[in-house]
């Protein structure tokens, strides 16, 4: 959980507290003035932080799903995108290395967030006919993690090879 979150957290519990305090000085006045009308406002009270916390976990659940189904090889047509996964507290980083020049060129390096965790990689575009092997090398906490090996054939009309 990074400082965002944490401070969504924190909001939550206060407003949480708040609420409560608005619902039982409301229900106390309402036992007292014998008013059915404020005992109701007084869960409406309640209902409304309720609905609030629902809404915010199921718009936060929605955003987990997408990032989660972000894929780690994507190709289309004359594009390719590699993506890892790590964290940004452990400093996760990456670099590539070609067998061979002039066959796919980097053309972006997209990165994807979600609280600590994130998805960043390059994207090539085909640029020449042939087979090149690209080595993606993760490093974690200022150590290599581990190296994924592609082999990655072009067509000549500049698609890759499925």
């Amino acid at each position: 959980m990074n400082g965002n979150a944490l401070l969504v957290y924190i909001i939550f519990v206060l407003l949480g507290m708040f609420a409560l305090c608005v619902f039982l000085i409301m229900m106390l006045i309402a036992i007292v003035k014998k008013s059915k009308l404020l005992a109701k406002k007084a869960c409406v009270v309640v209902l409304a932080y309720v609905s609030l916390l629902v809404i915010f976990f199921m718009l936060d659940g929605i955003r987990a799903m997408r990032f989660d189904f972000i894929p780690q090889l994507a190709v289309d047509g004359n594009q390719m995108t590699v993506l890892n996964s790590g964290t940004g507290s452990m400093g996760s980083r990456a670099v590539y290395v070609c067998s061979r020049e002039g066959i796919i060129e980097e053309i972006a390096t997209p990165s994807y967030r979600y609280y600590m965790s994130k998805k960043s990689g390059f994207t090539f575009e085909a640029r020449a006919e042939g087979e090149v092997y690209v080595a993606v090398i993760e490093s974690d906490c200022g150590d290599w993690s581990y190296a994924d090996i592609y082999e990655v054939n072009v067509r000549q009309d500049g698609s890759f090879v499925g």
